[in-house]
């Protein structure tokens, strides 16, 4: 875990106007910053113009604490989801009346600080196992989706009038196993699945080969 410090401040000179700031930061996981926003001042009203009210959070993914802080007042930014974009901007409103002036207020101004950037998913991953993805990023395969194996193949004859139950460790009719008769014959010749083992039937006289492909997922 790392963290960062981010230190932000507007120079004096700006006091007058709107101004904004913009850093880029990408956290890796389990990262988190400590910042500091600043409008410099150096006189006792304009640090108290600018220290007059809270700064006003914008937060995307992250949390900030304390939660109300004052300009030059330091906070942690942590990530609420790693993996995912994060944002947190504030938002300082102040007033620009100088000493020696007409003595009305004049209109405020606004400075506005932000700090984002992208978050690293934790690694190794909570699960293990092989993602792909498309062009556009997204998950094809991932790894806990259920892929289809071939897991063997029975064969043999079944007469009329005398069933065959072919055993299969592990065979559990929940949905996971499925088969295929892929004899010539399959047509006169019909299966049943149950947990353990596939009961081959001969629907017509005779005897019958099957050849029984089994897949699980």
């Amino acid at each position: 875990m790392t963290v960062y410090v981010v230190t932000e401040s507007i120079p004096e000179a700006a006091f007058g106007a709107s101004v904004s700031n913009n850093e880029i930061l990408d956290l890796g996981y389990s990262d988190t910053i400590t910042a500091t926003f600043t409008q410099v001042t150096s006189t006792q009203q304009r640090e108290d113009f600018a220290a007059a009210d809270p700064f006003d959070f914008s937060l995307v993914n992250c949390t900030i604490s304390p939660t109300t802080r004052y300009n030059g007042q330091t906070f942690t930014v942590t990530p609420t989801t790693y993996g995912t974009p994060y944002s947190c901007q504030a938002l300082l409103t102040h007033e620009t009346n100088e000493p020696g002036g007409s003595g009305q207020q004049d209109p405020t101004r606004t400075k506005t600080f932000t700090v984002r950037g992208d978050t690293v998913a934790q690694y190794p991953p909570t699960k293990h196992g092989l993602q792909t993805f498309d062009t556009a990023g997204s998950i094809t395969l991932d790894t806990d989706y259920r892929c289809v194996r071939f897991a063997g193949f029975l064969s043999g004859n079944v007469t009329s009038g005398t069933p065959v139950t072919l055993n299969v460790t592990g065979l559990v009719n929940d949905g996971t196993w499925g088969y295929n008769n892929v004899s010539p014959e399959s047509w006169s010749i019909s299966t049943a699945l149950s947990s353990g083992s596939i009961t081959v039937t001969a629907t017509s006289s005779g005897t019958h080969p099957y050849t029984i492909q089994i897949f699980r997922d």
